[in-house]
């Protein structure tokens, strides 16, 4: 297993707030009850990792922003504990679990990735005292449509959790009733 993203309790303390708005908000659209303490940690640990992640990649955006000419982890240091984060979440969950959620994944934190470069450009103008211009408006307003993609990662992620407790599950139960084969022999019979 390679190294995966670095996260701090400052990281995990800010993603508390954004995880109890996200299970009260979206458990309920995955069946689950957000009351439910089992439910809620159930799914708990991939939840609280991606959003640290998150929220670790947000605060060395804030400080990139600050640098001057800032661009300490931004770019390509952004992009590589992106690919780490979907690295541990595949290995967590298994590929069976994980592809249906892979590819929307990826372009939800790509649009988080745009998201902080235009929040870092607009800064750094900013800071500088440029006026900013029309296109750079433009830019803003994208970059609002694009601001919450963490809750829509956060969907992905809990989607994939649900699909993975929910095929251990049904495999739980084969096993209990016994092997796959049987459990289609009696199914047969009892068309019969």
């Amino acid at each position: 297993m390679s190294a995966g993203p670095r996260i701090t309790l400052r990281g995990l303390t800010r993603a508390r707030s954004t995880l109890y708005d996200f299970v009260s908000s979206y458990f309920m659209f995955h069946g689950l009850d957000p009351t439910k303490t089992a439910d809620v940690f159930a799914h708990l640990p991939a939840l609280t990792f991606t959003e640290a992640v998150i929220y670790e990649l947000d605060d060395a955006n804030e400080c990139a922003g600050r640098a001057e000419g800032g661009e300490t982890r931004g770019g390509s240091g952004t992009a590589q504990t992106l690919e780490q984060l979907v690295c541990r979440l595949e290995e967590h969950f298994g590929a069976e679990h994980f592809r249906h959620v892979r590819s929307p994944l990826q372009r939800e934190l790509s649009r988080g990735s745009a998201y902080w470069e235009t929040e870092r450009r607009l800064c750094r103008k900013l800071a500088a005292g440029t006026k900013l211009t029309d296109e750079d408006a433009r830019h803003a307003l994208d970059a609002v449509k694009k601001k919450s993609f963490d809750y829509r990662v956060l969907n992905l992620v809990l989607l994939a959790s649900v699909r993975k407790q929910r095929r251990e599950a049904r495999d739980a139960e084969r096993r209990r009733r016994g092997t796959g084969c049987e459990i289609k022999r009696e199914e047969e019979e009892e068309e019969e």
